[in-house]
């Protein structure tokens, strides 16, 4: 070991003596004047440099295109069809624990596959994810979801702000950082989740702040990457973006904004969600209606009209047709077929479009009977009548069951003549009639909650 620092302070020292004879040999070669001139002009280059750098970094670039010289772009580059296209912002608005990361994770598992998502088909590609979970957390979820595939070019990355950081230093972050990532690994998408836990703004709903913190991505922009910001949503909700937390400069710098939120009225549990598309690329008519399945992919159910109060009235009118007894509250929840009409109301909800449609004259309260000591209500059709128990001659069965007749025609399926004609009246000891159903609505108004 001595040996070996001895030859290298020999060689140090050689190394020394020869940088020595070349410098007296330039000072025997150049005069005095000529080589502090140099120096000068070495040190005035090396500002030069630093100087112009600077000026890159801050200049504002301005290049006017005829717009006749301007490329045709016939179509985008889809990444979700739609919704996240190449050299374009998306931004994703929800409240917190509404199922971000989850709706997140779903999402990177379609793109994966090049699964429709949510109906709209996607495309395989790079993505970086800058996360404010833990590395670990994302490691544990990852078979959860299907992420865990070795040829998935996905990387996550938690930022090291211990605190809020400098507009210069997100600047760099982003511009510096994260591009030159994102150029040597050829990333399609990147993703920042979320947005508030990073950027250097200190007052959200400023507007100058908000802009300066999202000027960074436009150079991500400029290279042809797509670019989802996650941001929570306001407590106080909103329409037409006005969910969106901060200022409204984030939704303005957005080319496609994503709503994501519970269904009005929708338990903690439920795992239903709304979501509504609008912006530049995609304008969705209506909020859509998915379901978390069980196995982490999201069904769309549909329009979030479906499950709107007058479809679901169209669907106890269709449920009360095709039954050929009155029924109860309870009966009408209880043969309620999700996979038929979508999701279940609760029995004040039923009741409350019951009593609306009395008043309508298109049901009516055909009589009570009693149920665990209490009178149970139990309604029909508005123009037809239901007798359970039929008083006849001695040809006909004292008890009919499953027996319904309107106005004009009777039916059973014990063969009860047809083209009887009877009026729609009912035994006051056996029912009530629709005159009655009026009083039963001002006697028994109920309080009615907000549809589910």
């Amino acid at each position: 070991m001595e040996e070996y620092h001895e030859r290298l302070k020999e060689v140090e020292e050689k190394k020394d003596k020869e940088a020595q004879n070349k410098l007296d040999n330039l000072e025997k070669e150049f005069p005095l004047e000529d080589r502090i001139l140099a120096i000068e002009q070495m040190k005035a280059k090396e500002r030069l440099d630093k100087e112009l750098k600077e000026l890159e970094e801050t200049q504002v670039r301005f290049n006017p295109v005829l717009i006749k010289d301007i490329p045709t772009t016939t179509k985008y580059e889809w990444l979700w069809d739609g919704v996240i296209a190449r050299g374009h912002g998306t931004l994703l608005s929800c409240l917190i624990k509404a199922g971000k990361s989850t709706f997140l994770r779903c999402f990177l598992r379609a793109l994966y596959d090049e699964e429709e998502f949510i109906g709209l088909p996607t495309k395989k590609c790079n993505v970086l994810v800058i996360t404010e979970e833990s590395l670990s957390d994302w490691r544990m979820k990852a078979p959860e979801f299907g992420l865990d595939v070795e040829d998935y070019n996905l990387w996550i990355v938690k930022p090291a702000f211990y605190g809020k950081p400098s507009s210069k230093m997100w600047i760099a972050f982003i511009t510096g950082d994260v591009f030159n990532f994102c150029i040597l690994n050829k990333v399609d998408l990147v993703i920042v989740d979320t947005l508030s836990r990073f950027w250097s703004v200190d007052n959200e709903n400023d507007a100058s702040q908000t802009n300066a913190a999202l000027s960074p991505f436009e150079k991500l922009k400029d290279n042809n990457m797509a670019v989802l910001i996650i941001q929570q949503g306001n407590k106080a909700g909103g329409l037409f973006g006005r969910s969106i937390r901060g200022s409204t400069e984030i939704g303005g710098w957005a080319d496609e904004v994503i709503i994501f939120s519970r269904l009005d009225g929708d338990n903690q549990k439920s795992r239903r969600r709304q979501i509504d598309f609008y912006g530049r690329l995609y304008d969705s008519e209506d909020k859509i209606v998915i379901r978390l399945d069980h196995d982490n992919t999201y069904i769309t159910e549909g329009p979030k009209y479906q499950f709107s109060k007058q479809v679901r009235k169209e669907t106890l009118l269709e449920i009360f047709k095709k039954a050929v007894i009155p029924l109860t509250i309870k009966e009408i929840r209880d043969g309620w077929d999700e996979s038929l009409y979508n999701n279940k109301p609760s029995d004040d909800t039923i009741l409350r479009y019951i009593h609306e449609m009395v008043e309508d004259k298109v049901l009516r309260l055909v009589d009570e009977i009693f149920s665990t000591k209490r009178k149970t209500p139990r309604f029909g059709i508005f123009d037809k009548l239901y007798l359970e128990q039929l008083t006849a001659n001695d040809q006909t069965p004292s008890v009919v069951h499953a027996v319904s007749y309107d106005k004009t025609q009777l039916t059973a399926g014990t063969g009860v003549g047809e083209n009887i004609s009877i009026e729609p009246t009912v035994d006051e000891t056996k029912g009530i009639s629709p005159g009655e159903s009026e009083k039963f609505l001002k006697d028994t108004k109920p309080y009615y909650p907000a549809d589910e």
